[in-house]
């Protein structure tokens, strides 16, 4: 994905204005605007910090406290004969997320390159289908570790 963003952001910098929609209304009106060389900028720090985010958590959280791991029933799933496997099926949701974050950034910014594309720049509807869809993968993978994360039902 950082390698479809960096040619994205080469293809459409050419043909982009100097002064660029940055920002959107709800109706899909722009209504902020920013030099082109700083959006494509900010656009780049963005891709790398939350990458580099969502890949630093999941290598570095092995080395956080356990206090500091916010789990369902942490003191069952963070106990030492569990902890590598709730630390991997953390750390695949965090990459499942990172790409799914990366991937919704994206879409809209090629819809903000798009509409920088018209004279009068507006976000058309299909911007809120990604963000429906993004809340909805929110929700799906919340649902999905509540429920891994349950404490099991004990045999009696």
């Amino acid at each position: 994905l950082i390698s479809a963003a960096l040619v994205t952001a080469a293809l459409y910098y050419p043909s982009l204005p100097e002064q660029m929609a940055s920002h959107f209304s709800f109706d899909g009106t722009a209504d902020g605007w920013m030099d082109k060389n700083a959006f494509f900028v900010i656009y780049g720090l963005l891709f790398v910090f939350i990458g580099g985010a969502f890949a630093g958590i999941g290598v570095v959280m092995p080395k956080i406290p356990d206090s500091m791991i916010n789990v369902p029933h942490r003191e069952y799933w963070l106990a030492p004969e569990r902890r590598s496997e709730t630390l991997a099926v953390m750390r695949r949701a965090l990459d499942q997320m990172g790409v799914a974050t990366l991937a919704f950034l994206l879409a809209l910014m090629i819809m903000t390159f798009e509409a920088n594309g018209d004279a009068a720049p507006r976000l058309g509807m299909t911007s809120w289908g990604i963000i429906i869809v993004y809340f909805g993968i929110t929700a799906w993978q919340v649902i999905r570790l509540v429920t891994r994360f349950r404490l099991p039902k004990l045999r009696g």
